[in-house]
């Protein structure tokens, strides 16, 4: 069929093609119409990309399902809705709903709406409809291609159709061939079958995993052989995907071969083969996994599988395995009598939930919550009361039940006050988690008791976005609350990130206390918006060098472009504390700007300042960045090479190895660089390292550490301490800088 063009296809093809297929088609008591001839090229469906339908509306008869449904299309805005309208188009027998779907299989629409399209089209029984269905095969979206295939070999009832896709699963193009055979085994074709086992151990065909599984699709007893060979011999992805395969196809022969697997297999082969059988709708396949429940090795697979099966030989398993204290069969019970809401094990739950492991308690006091029912709700209640492992799941799942909530809350904020530690802060973080009005107050009444508890109160209070919350806060951050709560206060508004808490912020930017100063510079650094970015920069020039740093420090961690001049300039402040930040923070948020500031900075006369720069690059891409550090490699400050040397060990690539070999071989390089590049290599593992490697040894053997030069002079020969180690040590400088990111 020739390739034509998609503008002219539904022009003519649609005008002509369809208008005289509707037009003898009975339509269940809608007149007889004629489909619009208007192309998607001239204007109808027209919309520009990132829209769904805009344009002029194709006619139906008024009043009629096309009509309705053509009007929602032209106003559908998303992807989802489009979808959905063009499915219910395809049944509507009319003529210009027909064309409606034609328009949106046009290249110019968003690739999900024509896949919904090509989905709506092969419902249409028509030969104009199969044809254009063959056209779009060959189209260059591969989504779009085997949407067509698959809706072109899933109608059952037309021979031409999946002939045309048998066509394109012998033909010449690799690609278009896999799509064809998979769409043929997903489309349940038995036929398929034969090039499929064939495709197998075709190179270049489709991938193994994608064939088996088209293999099961096709349900055909014929593919057992090929399946089961892959499932004795194959390799462990290919044998568990044929498990899977084999249970779509089902029978005897695939049960057995399934049965062999979880009776004799890896734990991963077992998984699966147990997994498959419980996917059977087959009583041999049930009777295996009860049968190898009974034993230990294999009850966590088989029960896992038969948690959603019913009966009563499953149920009594199921109670058994409860109390029989393997973890795994435990969770695959519990989960069980979870899944079936069945009361018949609260006994054994609420045992589970007082005195099981914390993961299995926590998993019993879920599943008594799915069972429901007032005993199932007195048992949680009771759980939450008491000390033990569930305690913590009782009082979280009684919180989230409209009639435990008010009791629960009570519960915790008792455990608060009276359990101190860690217990303490349990209850505060159920209390975080609880985000009504009602968990609100309980949060407020414990931060104003004071005391350890209040800072994790406040800490959950920060979390939250409501007026109510961020007003107590702000109370708390203006010195208004218990003593020692004030510091605690400004870094939970600073942790809202609300542009609702910058007043109080600026407001303690006054306070006396030095913590709370640096404090509140912290948190503008978090709060969104220009005026704290503006505040921010403002307090970049202050006159107190602590403050000016911390807010250099938080306009460093800030995203946007806004911040970027202020930065630059910033970096190559006389002060190396605000450089450095602003350096830093100039490489996280603009890469190719910080590249000519770090590139200054490295011809800068302070070791520090150059040393500084190196590190900096840690925030840019390698690529980006290998160039600065080769030249920083030259520098003759060995602190500033060894940083480097530092870097482009952590980065690697052929550009950072060839650069480490002739800094280790060159005659100028002091002993400790020489040995630290060999190291760097070495760490790297790149081919310099394979093909190097005697050389390598050689120059870190050859170095012999020393505690007599602290390594501040810009000589070549005047080194810092540097052990030999399986990798290059970072400077103190290097290595703080990275603690700090």
């Amino acid at each position: 069929m020739p390739r034509t063009n998609i503008a002219w296809k539904i022009s003519t093809f649609a005008a002509l093609g369809l208008a005289v297929f509707f037009a003898v088609r009975s339509f269940r008591g809608s007149p007889k119409v004629s489909v619009s001839t208007t192309s998607s090229a001239s204007g109808s469906y027209g919309a520009p990309p990132g829209f769904a339908f805009v344009g002029e509306p194709l006619v139906a008869p008024d009043g009629s399902r096309a009509s309705r449904l053509l009007a929602q299309l032209q106003s559908a805005r998303t992807a989802d809705a489009a979808c959905e309208l063009l499915g219910e188009l395809a049944y509507a027998n009319d003529a210009a709903a027909a064309q409606a779907i034609i328009d949106a299989t046009d290249k110019r629409r968003r690739p999900a709406i024509r896949v919904c399209a090509i989905e709506a089209l092969g419902k249409i029984a028509s030969g104009p409809a199969r044809s254009w269905l063959g056209e779009l095969v060959r189209d260059r979206d591969p989504a779009v291609r085997d949407a067509a295939l698959l809706a072109l070999a899933s109608r059952a009832e037309d021979a031409e159709a999946r002939a045309m896709v048998f066509a394109f699963a012998r033909g010449d193009d690799a690609a278009v061939r896999r799509a064809a055979l998979l769409a043929l085994g997903v489309a349940h074709v038995a036929e398929a079958t034969p090039m499929l086992v064939q495709a197998l151990d075709e190179r270049g065909g489709a991938s193994q995993l994608e064939i088996i599984e088209a293999l099961g699709e096709t349900h055909d007893p014929a593919a057992l052989p090929a399946l089961a060979k892959i499932a004795r011999e194959g390799t462990a992805a290919p044998r568990r995907a044929a498990f899977t395969a084999l249970a779509r196809i089902g029978g005897p022969d695939a049960i057995a071969i399934l049965e062999a697997a979880l009776m004799g297999g890896d734990r991963g082969d077992m998984e699966a083969a147990a997994t498959a059988l419980g996917e059977m709708p087959d009583g041999a396949a049930h009777a295996v996994l009860v049968a190898a429940a009974a034993d230990p090795r294999r009850a966590p697979f088989a029960l896992a599988a038969l948690k959603d099966s019913d009966g009563d030989d499953v149920r009594a398993l199921m109670l058994k395995r409860l109390t029989a204290g393997d973890p795994a069969a435990t969770a695959a019970a519990v989960d069980y009598f979870a899944a079936h809401h069945d009361d018949a094990a609260l006994p054994d739950l609420v045992a589970l939930a007082q005195r099981g492991a914390p993961d299995a308690a926590a998993r019993a006091v879920t599943a008594l919550i799915e069972i429901g029912g007032p005993a199932a709700i007195a048992a949680v209640a009771d759980l939450a009361k008491r000390p033990g492992p569930g305690r913590e799941a009782a009082l979280g799942q009684l919180l989230a039940t409209p009639e435990g909530a008010d009791d629960a809350r009570t519960l915790i904020a008792r455990m608060a006050r009276d359990e101190g530690g860690s217990r303490a802060m349990t209850a505060v973080g159920l209390l975080g988690q609880d985000d009504t009005p009602e968990g609100r107050d309980a949060l407020v009444a414990l931060a104003r008791e004071g005391g350890p508890v209040a800072h994790g109160a406040i800490d959950a209070l920060g979390q939250r976005t409501d007026a109510e919350s961020l007003r107590v806060l702000a109370d708390f951050a203006e010195g208004r609350g218990p003593d020692g709560t004030q510091l605690e206060a400004v870094r939970a508004l600073g942790q809202t990130g609300d542009p609702r808490a910058l007043q109080t912020l600026t407001r303690a930017l006054g306070s006396k206390d030095d913590q709370v100063r640096a404090s509140a510079v912290r948190a503008l650094g978090f709060i969104e918006g220009a005026d704290a970015e503006r505040e921010l920069v403002a307090l970049t020039s202050s006159k107190e060098a602590s403050v000016r740093l911390q807010a250099v420090q938080a306009l460093a961690q800030r995203e946007g472009a806004a911040n970027v001049p202020k930065l630059e300039q910033l970096a190559k402040d006389p002060d190396a504390g605000v450089a450095n930040a602003a350096m830093q923070g100039l490489a996280r948020s603009a890469p190719d700007r910080a590249l000519r500031v770090l590139g200054e900075a490295l011809r800068a006369p302070d070791v520090d300042r150059r040393v500084d720069a190196v590190q900096a690059t840690t925030s840019i891409e390698s690529d980006a960045a290998t160039p600065l550090l080769v030249e920083a490699l030259r520098d003759r400050a060995p602190k500033v090479v060894l940083a480097a040397v530092y870097m482009l060990s952590a980065f690697g690539g052929v550009d950072a190895q060839r650069a480490l070999f002739d800094t280790m071989t060159r005659s100028s390089s002091s002993p400790e660089v020489a040995a630290a590049s060999a190291a760097a290599l070495e760490s790297i593992g790149g081919a310099t390292a394979r093909t190097q490697a005697t050389l390598i040894a050689r120059y870190r053997a050859a170095y012999v550490p020393s505690n007599d030069n602290d390594g501040e002079g810009e000589g070549e020969g005047e080194a810092t301490e540097q052990p030999t180690a399986s990798a290059p040590t970072p400077p103190p400088d290097v290595a703080a800088a990275n603690d700090g990111e």
